[in-house]
């Protein structure tokens, strides 16, 4: 009807109050990764993928007492785009929290989870190094993963909305949008990613934004419980980070959930 389709578009492209977040880390959770990202042998241990070659190279990359600061280069190409890989893959379910602080009114950042081969292998170990920036590596080069977009303000992106996409990969399946208020530039913010077996919830500075479930069944492989995590930026983006940590545990035995149709990997 008329009335659900008008209900689905507002609901993905006005901003309307959503829900705080009611989570933490109860006994199940094990921190498995923490850094405040201000210690430069620590963030010197993520692994740089893409923009490493003149004329492309990072305008930025600073770990200072405010945290780990990235810039990339303002040239629009396939190469002024950055990807950095966590040191650690990390097993099972997973939850994601850090602070970051947008420092100027462009570019595009996303969060990476549960990135791994199609095996399940470590994609960067098991695989032959990768080099390019190019958003080919998560959407079509043998890695499943999940990815968010969280800072959107590309030059094919409306700058008056704050528009949120999570997708699935490599097969590029929507799993989520939504739209906030523009997230204010020289400001810090807080993210949240939780991945509870199927279900993924994304928050930023205490709201949920996006609350879904990837379904195994409808030829888009499985429920991802492994891999490490990336943080991506493309072109025109300048952006730092700060007090990350990440938590894991292993995942509800198959059989247990709400429903006898979710799998996992």
């Amino acid at each position: 009807p008329e009335s659900e389709t008008t209900e689905e578009l507002e609901d993905l492209f006005t901003v309307r109050p959503r829900a705080g977040v009611d989570w933490s880390p109860d006994a199940t959770w094990q921190v498995a990764y923490r850094s405040t990202l201000t210690d430069p042998n620590e963030t010197g241990a993520w692994l740089q993928q893409g923009s490493v070659s003149e004329p492309d190279t990072l305008l930025a990359n600073e770990t200072t007492s405010e945290g780990w600061l990235i810039q990339t280069s303002e040239r629009i190409a396939r190469e002024t785009r950055v990807y950095f890989w966590s040191p650690d893959v990390f097993e099972g379910d997973v939850a994601i929290q850090f602070d970051f602080r947008p420092e100027q009114d462009s570019g595009l950042a996303l969060l990476v989870a549960q990135a791994g081969g199609l095996q399940r292998e470590d994609f960067i170990a098991d695989h032959p190094p990768r080099t390019s920036g190019a958003m080919t590596t998560i959407i079509s080069s043998n890695v499943r993963n999940y990815h968010w977009e969280f800072f959107r303000k590309a030059v094919d992106v409306r700058a008056d909305l704050g528009t949120q996409v999570l997708v699935k990969n490599p097969w590029q399946r929507p799993l989520g949008m939504v739209t906030r208020e523009p997230l204010e530039v020289g400001q810090w913010h807080r993210l949240l990613f939780v991945q509870e077996g199927d279900r993924i919830r994304c928050a930023i500075d205490g709201q949920w934004l996006l609350d879904v479930h990837d379904d195994p069944w409808v030829n888009a492989g499985p429920v991802f419980s492994h891999g490490r995590i990336g943080l991506r930026l493309m072109y025109q983006t300048r952006m730092r980070f700060r007090d990350l940590t990440v938590w894991s545990r292993f995942p509800v035995p198959l059989g247990t959930r709400e429903s006898p149709h979710r799998v996992s990997d």
